[in-house]
């Protein structure tokens, strides 16, 4: 045992022995039990330090590994077979680390909270065409919409098909609407030559978006540059918007 030779003070009295001032012991110490009530921090050295703030700004008990001449902190490890931590009730159990690694295995799906993860089909068309539009270089909404839907704020997948004919040469563009306005041009383009018109043609593609929460609708437009565009009656159009969460 090491004492500091000027501050150092000690008195007993019964059974409680006090001390004020440094301690090192340095063997095992095994007692009934250890309280700290005094943020007292050590000068130099590293270890494991605990401390407690006994208010009145803050009250709240502290342990850290912690190297006081480099003013660093040290890895902390707890062990045990079953190691619990308790926030009482009130309280929460907060954890400030910028990544937080689990081994494998650890989350399983009966775990997760419901819709938690999904790829929810949040809302379709699926319908024969109808519909014929003669305004020409100029985007134009179809009937392939969806009715307004409440949506998340998580991405969703739109997969589109569109089935048509044009009763001219015509370059044809096709693109997304969002509340009944354009959202995004030439996701898909075909020409249709002389020879092919009135001829049934057909697009399909994928488009990602986020939209914010709240109710939205979704549309297939289309841009040509001659004649009238006509939805094949005879073919299914299709919008499928899923929403995905993860």
């Amino acid at each position: 045992m090491s004492q500091l030779a000027v501050d150092f003070k000690q008195s007993g009295s019964g059974r409680e022995q006090r001390t004020d001032g440094n301690w090192k012991h340095l063997g095992i110490i095994d007692g009934g039990s250890v309280r700290i009530g005094q943020p007292m921090a050590p000068r130099s050295g590293q270890g494991v330090e605990v401390g407690h703030y006994p208010g009145p700004a803050v009250t709240q008990g502290y342990i850290l590994s912690y190297d006081r001449d480099l003013n660093t902190f040290r890895d902390l490890t707890i062990q045990g077979k079953n190691v619990s931590i308790y926030a009482q009730a009130g309280g929460s159990l907060n954890l400030s680390a910028s990544q937080l690694i689990l081994p494998d295995g650890s989350i399983t799906t009966p775990m997760l909270a419901p819709n938690a993860v999904q790829q929810l089909l949040t809302s379709s068309y699926l319908a024969g065409g109808s519909g014929a539009y003669s305004t020409i270089n100029t985007w134009l909404e179809t009937s392939v919409q969806i009715a307004a839907t409440v949506f998340s704020g998580a991405v969703v997948r739109l997969e589109c098909r569109l089935n048509f004919s044009v009763s001219a040469a015509a370059a044809v563009n096709v693109g997304i609407f969002y509340d009944h306005a354009l959202l995004i041009g030439n996701q898909a383009a075909v020409y249709t030559p002389s020879d092919l018109i009135n001829w049934g043609q057909m697009v399909s593609f994928v488009y990602y978006y986020t939209p914010s929460a709240g109710t939205h609708t979704f549309g297939i437009g289309v841009n040509f540059s001659a004649g009238t565009l006509t939805l094949s009656p005879g073919a299914y159009q299709a919008l499928y918007v899923t929403e995905q969460k993860r």
